[in-house]
């Protein structure tokens, strides 16, 4: 796991202790130690605050993210969904017709890009209908995304 997704983990552990009302890693700290699994004892909160940061060791912080999610109600298939941190992004036309390289941007940073099928349709009635500047640019965008 590369340091920038341990990192997005580390970050997503701390919104979903936010998310459950947890607002310090003291009060993670103790939650985790009650909950009874020996596995989840935690000495010092610092160990939660390097998993949250990103900055502990890869097994480290999946270790505390299985924690969580644990500690949290998750079932498997919701704690390997959490793991694997899927991101998703979904441009409108608009925000293509201004970049035309957004598609192989949001591609670097997402996991997966979503081309809505209303999108596809708008940046081929756009090409067809406009012989200018902003036609040819919805035919780049376009043609694009078909060639993916």
């Amino acid at each position: 796991m590369a340091k920038k997704e341990m990192e997005f983990l580390g970050g997503r552990m701390k919104q979903l202790r936010e998310k459950n009302g947890v607002k310090s890693l003291e009060s993670m700290r103790e939650l985790l130690t009650a909950s009874g699994n020996d596995e989840y004892r935690v000495d010092n909160k610092s160990t939660l605050s390097r998993a949250e940061s990103g900055s502990a060791g890869e097994k480290t912080i999946i270790k505390w993210a299985r924690a969580y999610c644990d500690v949290f109600g998750y079932s498997g298939k919701q704690t390997e969904q959490f793991l694997r941190g899927d991101k998703i992004a979904v441009p409108d036309t608009s925000a293509l017709i201004k970049n035309s390289q957004l598609v192989d941007e949001l591609g670097e940073e997402y996991n997966i890009v979503v081309i809505p099928d209303i999108v596809i349709k708008e940046l081929d009635g756009i090409k067809n209908s406009n012989a200018g500047a902003l036609g040819k640019k919805a035919w780049k965008d376009y043609s694009r995304i078909w060639v993916r």
